[in-house]
Protein backbone atom coordinates (compact mmCIF):
# COMPACT_ATOMS: atom_id res chain seq x y z
CA UNK A 1 0.00 0.00 0.00
CA UNK A 2 1.34 3.43 -0.94
CA UNK A 3 2.18 6.00 1.68
CA UNK A 4 -0.20 8.48 -0.03
CA UNK A 5 -3.10 6.01 0.26
CA UNK A 6 -2.28 5.33 3.92
CA UNK A 7 -2.13 9.05 4.67
CA UNK A 8 -5.46 9.63 2.93
CA UNK A 9 -7.01 6.77 4.91
CA UNK A 10 -5.74 8.18 8.19
CA UNK A 11 -7.05 11.65 7.31
CA UNK A 12 -10.51 10.26 6.49
CA UNK A 13 -10.52 8.25 9.71
CA UNK A 14 -9.55 11.33 11.68
CA UNK A 15 -12.53 13.21 10.22
CA UNK A 16 -14.97 10.42 11.15
CA UNK A 17 -13.35 10.11 14.58
CA UNK A 18 -13.97 13.81 15.16
CA UNK A 19 -17.59 13.26 14.13
CA UNK A 20 -17.92 10.40 16.66
CA UNK A 21 -16.40 12.50 19.44
CA UNK A 22 -18.65 15.44 18.58
CA UNK A 23 -21.77 13.25 18.72
CA UNK A 24 -20.66 11.90 22.11
CA UNK A 25 -20.29 15.46 23.40
CA UNK A 26 -23.71 16.42 22.03
CA UNK A 27 -25.30 13.47 23.80
CA UNK A 28 -23.59 14.47 27.04
CA UNK A 29 -25.04 17.95 26.63
CA UNK A 30 -28.51 16.46 26.17
CA UNK A 31 -28.02 14.45 29.35
CA UNK A 32 -26.80 17.51 31.28
CA UNK A 33 -29.86 19.42 30.08
CA UNK A 34 -32.08 16.82 31.71
CA UNK A 35 -33.56 15.43 28.48
CA UNK A 36 -34.97 11.90 28.40
CA UNK A 37 -33.38 9.10 26.32
CA UNK A 38 -36.69 8.91 24.41
CA UNK A 39 -36.48 12.54 23.28
CA UNK A 40 -36.44 13.00 19.50
CA UNK A 41 -33.14 14.94 19.60
CA UNK A 42 -31.44 12.19 21.65
CA UNK A 43 -32.81 9.47 19.37
CA UNK A 44 -31.46 11.27 16.29
CA UNK A 45 -28.02 11.74 17.87
CA UNK A 46 -27.86 8.07 18.88
CA UNK A 47 -28.78 6.98 15.35
CA UNK A 48 -26.09 9.20 13.86
CA UNK A 49 -23.55 7.96 16.42
CA UNK A 50 -24.20 4.30 15.60
CA UNK A 51 -23.85 5.09 11.89
CA UNK A 52 -20.60 7.03 12.41
CA UNK A 53 -19.08 4.32 14.62
CA UNK A 54 -19.96 1.70 12.00
CA UNK A 55 -18.34 3.73 9.23
CA UNK A 56 -15.24 4.33 11.37
CA UNK A 57 -14.88 0.64 12.22
CA UNK A 58 -15.22 -0.43 8.59
CA UNK A 59 -12.75 2.23 7.44
CA UNK A 60 -10.16 1.29 10.07
CA UNK A 61 -10.47 -2.39 9.17
CA UNK A 62 -10.01 -1.66 5.45
CA UNK A 63 -6.92 0.42 6.23
CA UNK A 64 -5.53 -2.33 8.45
CA UNK A 65 -6.00 -4.96 5.74
CA UNK A 66 -4.45 -2.72 3.08
CA UNK A 67 -1.42 -2.13 5.29
CA UNK A 68 -1.03 -5.86 5.98
CA UNK A 69 -0.96 -6.60 2.27
CA UNK A 70 -1.36 -10.08 0.79
CA UNK A 71 -0.53 -12.91 3.20
CA UNK A 72 1.88 -15.50 1.84
CA UNK A 73 1.51 -19.06 3.09
CA UNK A 74 4.34 -20.63 5.02
CA UNK A 75 6.40 -23.35 3.41
CA UNK A 76 4.23 -26.44 3.40
CA UNK A 77 1.06 -24.37 4.00
CA UNK A 78 -0.35 -22.70 7.08
CA UNK A 79 0.11 -19.32 8.71
CA UNK A 80 3.61 -18.21 9.54
CA UNK A 81 2.46 -16.64 12.84
CA UNK A 82 2.14 -19.97 14.66
CA UNK A 83 4.39 -22.31 12.71
CA UNK A 84 6.14 -24.53 15.25
CA UNK A 85 4.52 -22.81 18.24
CA UNK A 86 2.15 -25.64 19.19
CA UNK A 87 2.93 -28.35 16.60
CA UNK A 88 6.52 -29.07 15.65
CA UNK A 89 5.67 -29.99 12.05
CA UNK A 90 2.06 -29.71 10.92
CA UNK A 91 2.84 -31.63 7.74
CA UNK A 92 4.18 -34.56 9.75
CA UNK A 93 1.12 -34.43 12.04
CA UNK A 94 -1.15 -34.45 8.99
CA UNK A 95 0.63 -37.52 7.59
CA UNK A 96 0.52 -39.38 10.91
CA UNK A 97 -3.20 -38.71 11.34
CA UNK A 98 -3.81 -40.21 7.91
CA UNK A 99 -1.80 -43.26 8.93
CA UNK A 100 -3.86 -43.54 12.11
CA UNK A 101 -7.11 -43.55 10.14
CA UNK A 102 -6.10 -46.34 7.77
CA UNK A 103 -3.54 -48.22 9.83
CA UNK A 104 -3.57 -50.87 12.52
CA UNK A 105 -5.79 -49.85 15.48
CA UNK A 106 -2.79 -50.43 17.73
CA UNK A 107 -0.50 -48.13 15.77
CA UNK A 108 1.48 -45.50 17.65
CA UNK A 109 1.39 -43.00 14.80
CA UNK A 110 0.58 -40.15 17.24
CA UNK A 111 2.96 -39.37 20.09
CA UNK A 112 4.31 -36.42 22.07
CA UNK A 113 7.21 -35.89 19.68
CA UNK A 114 4.81 -34.12 17.33
CA UNK A 115 4.01 -31.32 19.75
CA UNK A 116 6.04 -28.43 21.10
CA UNK A 117 7.36 -29.15 24.58
CA UNK A 118 8.58 -26.54 27.06
CA UNK A 119 9.03 -23.78 24.49
CA UNK A 120 8.77 -20.01 24.94
CA UNK A 121 6.75 -18.23 22.29
CA UNK A 122 8.62 -15.62 20.31
CA UNK A 123 7.62 -11.99 20.93
CA UNK A 124 5.78 -11.81 17.57
CA UNK A 125 3.94 -15.10 18.15
CA UNK A 126 3.06 -14.09 21.72
CA UNK A 127 1.61 -10.80 20.46
CA UNK A 128 -0.55 -12.61 17.92
CA UNK A 129 -1.67 -15.11 20.56
CA UNK A 130 -2.63 -12.24 22.89
CA UNK A 131 -4.69 -10.71 20.07
CA UNK A 132 -6.62 -13.99 19.86
CA UNK A 133 -6.82 -14.19 23.67
CA UNK A 134 -8.64 -10.88 24.14
CA UNK A 135 -10.64 -10.84 20.89
CA UNK A 136 -13.72 -12.71 22.15
CA UNK A 137 -13.73 -11.38 25.72
CA UNK A 138 -16.22 -8.58 26.47
CA UNK A 139 -13.99 -6.77 28.97
CA UNK A 140 -10.42 -7.69 27.96
CA UNK A 141 -11.12 -6.71 24.34
CA UNK A 142 -12.13 -3.19 25.41
CA UNK A 143 -9.65 -2.23 28.14
CA UNK A 144 -6.00 -1.25 27.85
CA UNK A 145 -3.90 -4.31 27.01
CA UNK A 146 -0.44 -3.68 28.45
CA UNK A 147 2.11 -6.05 26.87
CA UNK A 148 4.89 -6.11 29.40
CA UNK A 149 8.53 -7.09 29.09
CA UNK A 150 9.11 -7.36 32.85
CA UNK A 151 7.10 -8.36 35.95
CA UNK A 152 6.34 -4.74 36.87
CA UNK A 153 4.95 -1.80 34.96
CA UNK A 154 2.79 1.27 35.44
CA UNK A 155 -0.61 2.40 34.32
CA UNK A 156 -0.87 5.49 32.16
CA UNK A 157 -2.02 8.65 33.84
CA UNK A 158 -5.70 9.32 33.26
CA UNK A 159 -5.46 13.05 32.84
CA UNK A 160 -8.29 15.45 32.16
CA UNK A 161 -6.32 18.64 31.94
CA UNK A 162 -7.62 22.07 31.04
CA UNK A 163 -6.56 25.71 30.97
CA UNK A 164 -2.84 25.06 31.02
CA UNK A 165 -2.20 27.90 28.60
CA UNK A 166 -0.54 30.96 30.18
CA UNK A 167 0.56 34.30 28.80
CA UNK A 168 4.24 34.40 28.08
CA UNK A 169 6.33 36.89 30.02
CA UNK A 170 10.00 37.42 29.25
CA UNK A 171 12.27 36.42 32.10
CA UNK A 172 9.44 34.95 34.16
CA UNK A 173 8.41 31.29 34.44
CA UNK A 174 4.67 30.55 34.15
CA UNK A 175 2.83 29.55 37.31
CA UNK A 176 1.72 25.96 37.66
CA UNK A 177 -1.81 25.43 36.40
CA UNK A 178 -4.65 23.79 38.29
CA UNK A 179 -4.89 21.00 35.73
CA UNK A 180 -6.15 17.68 36.95
CA UNK A 181 -4.13 14.49 36.97
CA UNK A 182 -3.76 11.17 38.75
CA UNK A 183 -0.85 9.26 40.18
CA UNK A 184 0.30 6.17 38.33
CA UNK A 185 -0.52 2.76 39.77
CA UNK A 186 1.71 -0.30 39.57
CA UNK A 187 1.09 -3.48 37.61
CA UNK A 188 2.78 -6.42 39.37
CA UNK A 189 2.23 -9.65 37.46
CA UNK A 190 1.68 -13.06 39.05
CA UNK A 191 2.33 -16.40 37.40
CA UNK A 192 -0.63 -18.40 36.11
CA UNK A 193 -0.66 -21.94 34.75
CA UNK A 194 -3.48 -23.04 32.51
CA UNK A 195 -4.22 -26.44 30.97
CA UNK A 196 -6.42 -27.39 28.02
CA UNK A 197 -7.03 -30.70 26.26
CA UNK A 198 -7.30 -30.78 22.47
CA UNK A 199 -9.11 -33.86 21.25
CA UNK A 200 -8.05 -36.11 18.41
CA UNK A 201 -11.33 -35.23 16.67
CA UNK A 202 -10.45 -31.52 16.72
CA UNK A 203 -7.02 -32.27 15.26
CA UNK A 204 -8.54 -34.42 12.50
CA UNK A 205 -11.10 -31.74 11.65
CA UNK A 206 -8.56 -28.92 11.46
CA UNK A 207 -5.16 -30.29 10.52
CA UNK A 208 -6.08 -30.59 6.83
CA UNK A 209 -6.81 -26.87 6.68
CA UNK A 210 -4.17 -24.40 5.57
CA UNK A 211 -4.41 -22.45 8.84
CA UNK A 212 -4.33 -25.53 11.10
CA UNK A 213 -1.81 -24.02 13.53
CA UNK A 214 -3.84 -20.81 13.80
CA UNK A 215 -6.98 -22.86 14.54
CA UNK A 216 -5.17 -24.56 17.43
CA UNK A 217 -3.86 -21.22 18.71
CA UNK A 218 -7.32 -19.64 18.47
CA UNK A 219 -8.92 -22.48 20.46
CA UNK A 220 -6.30 -22.30 23.20
CA UNK A 221 -6.33 -18.51 23.36
CA UNK A 222 -10.13 -18.27 23.56
CA UNK A 223 -10.38 -20.77 26.41
CA UNK A 224 -7.44 -19.19 28.26
CA UNK A 225 -8.92 -15.72 27.73
CA UNK A 226 -12.28 -16.77 29.14
CA UNK A 227 -10.67 -17.65 32.48
CA UNK A 228 -8.64 -14.44 32.49
CA UNK A 229 -11.74 -12.34 31.81
CA UNK A 230 -13.48 -14.13 34.71
CA UNK A 231 -10.51 -13.41 36.99
CA UNK A 232 -10.54 -9.74 35.92
CA UNK A 233 -13.93 -9.35 37.62
CA UNK A 234 -14.03 -11.97 40.36
CA UNK A 235 -10.39 -12.37 41.38
CA UNK A 236 -9.89 -11.76 45.11
CA UNK A 237 -6.68 -12.75 46.86
CA UNK A 238 -8.49 -12.84 50.21
CA UNK A 239 -10.56 -15.84 48.99
CA UNK A 240 -7.85 -18.25 50.09
CA UNK A 241 -10.13 -21.29 49.99
CA UNK A 242 -10.73 -20.87 46.25
CA UNK A 243 -7.63 -21.67 44.20
CA UNK A 244 -8.94 -19.75 41.17
CA UNK A 245 -10.22 -16.56 42.82
CA UNK A 246 -7.12 -16.27 45.04
CA UNK A 247 -4.76 -16.02 42.06
CA UNK A 248 -4.99 -12.24 41.78
CA UNK A 249 -7.17 -9.26 42.67
CA UNK A 250 -9.53 -8.24 39.89
CA UNK A 251 -10.97 -4.77 39.32
CA UNK A 252 -13.85 -5.24 41.76
CA UNK A 253 -11.57 -6.37 44.61
CA UNK A 254 -9.23 -3.45 43.93
CA UNK A 255 -12.15 -1.02 43.89
CA UNK A 256 -13.54 -2.36 47.18
CA UNK A 257 -10.41 -1.13 49.01
CA UNK A 258 -10.17 2.23 47.24
CA UNK A 259 -11.78 5.27 48.87
CA UNK A 260 -11.52 7.20 45.60
CA UNK A 261 -14.05 4.95 43.88
CA UNK A 262 -17.52 6.43 43.43
CA UNK A 263 -19.73 3.88 45.19
CA UNK A 264 -23.46 3.70 44.49
CA UNK A 265 -25.56 1.59 46.86
CA UNK A 266 -28.81 0.93 45.02
CA UNK A 267 -30.41 -0.50 48.16
CA UNK A 268 -30.33 2.96 49.77
CA UNK A 269 -33.97 3.77 50.57
CA UNK A 270 -33.40 7.43 49.75
CA UNK A 271 -33.04 6.50 46.08
CA UNK A 272 -36.60 5.19 46.09
CA UNK A 273 -35.98 2.19 43.83
CA UNK A 274 -38.71 -0.43 43.66
CA UNK A 275 -40.06 -3.22 41.47
CA UNK A 276 -40.98 -0.71 38.76
CA UNK A 277 -37.49 0.78 38.49
CA UNK A 278 -36.15 0.46 34.95
CA UNK A 279 -32.66 -0.45 33.82
CA UNK A 280 -32.52 2.94 32.13
CA UNK A 281 -33.09 4.69 35.46
CA UNK A 282 -30.27 2.69 37.08
CA UNK A 283 -27.87 3.64 34.28
CA UNK A 284 -28.84 7.28 34.79
CA UNK A 285 -28.11 7.08 38.52
CA UNK A 286 -24.69 5.55 37.82
CA UNK A 287 -23.77 8.16 35.23
CA UNK A 288 -24.71 10.98 37.57
CA UNK A 289 -22.18 9.57 40.07
CA UNK A 290 -19.33 10.03 37.59
CA UNK A 291 -17.29 13.15 38.47
CA UNK A 292 -17.89 15.98 36.03
CA UNK A 293 -14.26 16.13 34.98
CA UNK A 294 -14.46 12.60 33.52
CA UNK A 295 -17.88 12.84 31.89
CA UNK A 296 -16.40 14.51 28.84
CA UNK A 297 -14.33 11.45 27.94
CA UNK A 298 -15.72 9.69 24.87
CA UNK A 299 -14.48 6.20 25.87
CA UNK A 300 -16.93 5.62 28.73
CA UNK A 301 -18.47 2.14 28.95
CA UNK A 302 -20.97 0.39 31.23
CA UNK A 303 -20.15 -3.24 32.12
CA UNK A 304 -23.33 -4.92 33.33
CA UNK A 305 -24.62 -8.44 34.12
CA UNK A 306 -26.19 -10.24 31.15
CA UNK A 307 -29.67 -10.30 32.75
CA UNK A 308 -29.51 -6.52 33.27
CA UNK A 309 -28.50 -6.04 29.63
CA UNK A 310 -31.49 -8.17 28.58
CA UNK A 311 -33.87 -5.98 30.58
CA UNK A 312 -32.36 -2.83 29.10
CA UNK A 313 -32.49 -4.31 25.58
CA UNK A 314 -36.20 -5.04 26.05
CA UNK A 315 -36.79 -1.46 27.17
CA UNK A 316 -34.74 -0.01 24.31
CA UNK A 317 -36.19 -2.22 21.59
CA UNK A 318 -39.65 -1.04 22.58
CA UNK A 319 -38.73 2.57 21.82
CA UNK A 320 -39.75 3.86 18.39
CA UNK A 321 -36.26 5.23 17.72
CA UNK A 322 -33.26 4.52 15.56
CA UNK A 323 -31.46 2.94 18.50
CA UNK A 324 -34.50 0.78 19.21
CA UNK A 325 -34.40 -0.46 15.61
CA UNK A 326 -30.65 -1.12 15.91
CA UNK A 327 -31.20 -3.21 19.05
CA UNK A 328 -34.00 -5.18 17.41
CA UNK A 329 -31.72 -5.99 14.47
CA UNK A 330 -28.29 -6.14 16.08
CA UNK A 331 -28.99 -7.11 19.68
CA UNK A 332 -26.50 -6.46 22.46
CA UNK A 333 -23.73 -4.80 20.37
CA UNK A 334 -26.05 -1.86 19.68
CA UNK A 335 -26.95 -1.14 23.32
CA UNK A 336 -26.23 2.48 24.29
CA UNK A 337 -27.21 4.94 27.00
CA UNK A 338 -26.75 8.50 25.74
CA UNK A 339 -24.16 7.08 23.37
CA UNK A 340 -22.26 5.12 26.04
CA UNK A 341 -21.95 1.38 25.21
CA UNK A 342 -23.76 -0.96 27.62
CA UNK A 343 -21.73 -4.19 27.54
CA UNK A 344 -23.14 -7.46 28.92
CA UNK A 345 -20.41 -9.20 30.94
CA UNK A 346 -21.16 -12.90 31.64
CA UNK A 347 -18.60 -13.00 34.45
CA UNK A 348 -20.57 -10.47 36.47
CA UNK A 349 -22.41 -13.36 38.09
CA UNK A 350 -22.68 -15.09 41.46
CA UNK A 351 -21.33 -12.75 44.13
CA UNK A 352 -20.71 -10.06 41.51
CA UNK A 353 -24.07 -10.51 39.78
CA UNK A 354 -25.63 -7.53 41.55
CA UNK A 355 -22.98 -5.04 40.38
CA UNK A 356 -22.30 -2.86 37.38
CA UNK A 357 -19.23 -0.76 36.60
CA UNK A 358 -18.94 2.48 34.68
CA UNK A 359 -15.46 3.57 33.61
CA UNK A 360 -13.52 5.04 30.71
CA UNK A 361 -11.98 2.16 28.76
CA UNK A 362 -8.62 3.88 29.03
CA UNK A 363 -8.85 3.65 32.81
CA UNK A 364 -8.86 -0.18 33.04
CA UNK A 365 -5.71 -2.22 32.46
CA UNK A 366 -4.94 -5.85 31.74
CA UNK A 367 -1.20 -6.44 32.02
CA UNK A 368 0.44 -9.56 30.61
CA UNK A 369 4.06 -10.46 30.01
CA UNK A 370 4.98 -11.58 26.53
CA UNK A 371 7.12 -14.42 27.89
CA UNK A 372 4.48 -17.12 27.37
CA UNK A 373 5.58 -20.76 27.49
CA UNK A 374 3.76 -23.78 26.08
CA UNK A 375 4.13 -27.50 26.67
CA UNK A 376 2.25 -30.19 24.72
CA UNK A 377 1.96 -33.89 25.57
CA UNK A 378 -0.02 -36.67 23.87
CA UNK A 379 -2.16 -38.84 26.16
CA UNK A 380 -3.01 -42.07 24.27
CA UNK A 381 -5.59 -43.35 26.76
CA UNK A 382 -7.68 -40.19 26.58
CA UNK A 383 -6.73 -39.54 22.91
CA UNK A 384 -6.06 -35.88 23.62
CA UNK A 385 -3.12 -33.49 23.50
CA UNK A 386 -2.59 -31.86 26.88
CA UNK A 387 -1.39 -28.30 26.44
CA UNK A 388 -0.08 -26.34 29.42
CA UNK A 389 0.50 -22.61 29.09
CA UNK A 390 2.34 -20.44 31.58
CA UNK A 391 2.21 -16.67 31.75
CA UNK A 392 2.25 -13.71 34.12
CA UNK A 393 -0.72 -11.33 34.40
CA UNK A 394 -2.19 -8.50 36.48
CA UNK A 395 -5.19 -6.18 36.56
CA UNK A 396 -5.24 -2.51 37.51
CA UNK A 397 -6.89 0.82 36.81
CA UNK A 398 -5.40 4.29 36.51
CA UNK A 399 -7.63 5.97 39.08
CA UNK A 400 -10.58 4.97 41.24
CA UNK A 401 -11.95 8.49 40.86
CA UNK A 402 -13.02 7.59 37.31
CA UNK A 403 -14.85 4.42 38.43
CA UNK A 404 -18.52 4.21 39.39
CA UNK A 405 -19.30 0.92 41.13
CA UNK A 406 -23.02 0.30 41.61
CA UNK A 407 -24.05 -2.53 43.93
CA UNK A 408 -27.32 -4.19 44.99
CA UNK A 409 -29.05 -4.07 41.61
CA UNK A 410 -32.81 -4.52 42.06
CA UNK A 411 -33.75 -8.21 41.94
CA UNK A 412 -35.97 -7.86 38.85
CA UNK A 413 -33.03 -6.41 36.88
CA UNK A 414 -30.61 -9.27 37.50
Amino acid sequence: MSDDFAQLGEELNAVVRQEVNGLHRSLQQELAAGNEPTAARVADLERRLVDAETRLGESEERLRLERAGPTLPAAGGGETDFRGAFVKDVGDLRRRLRELRVGDPGTRAIDSSLFTSGGKLSAETADRFLDFLVAQQPALSRVQLRRMGSPEGHTDELTVQSRRLRKGSEGQAPQASDALGTRRRTLSTVEVVWAEDITLTFLEDNVEKRDAEAAIARLLATAFGNDLDDLAWNGDESETEDDFLAINDGWLALAADDNDVNDLDLSDEQLGLDGDTTAREVLGLALRQMPQRFKGRTDQVFFVPVAFAERYAEETAGRQTGLGDQVLLGGFPALRYFGIPVVPEPHLSGDSGDKLLLSPRGNLFFGVQRQLTVDGQWQPRKRVVEYTLTGRIDYEYATGAALVLAEALPAHLR
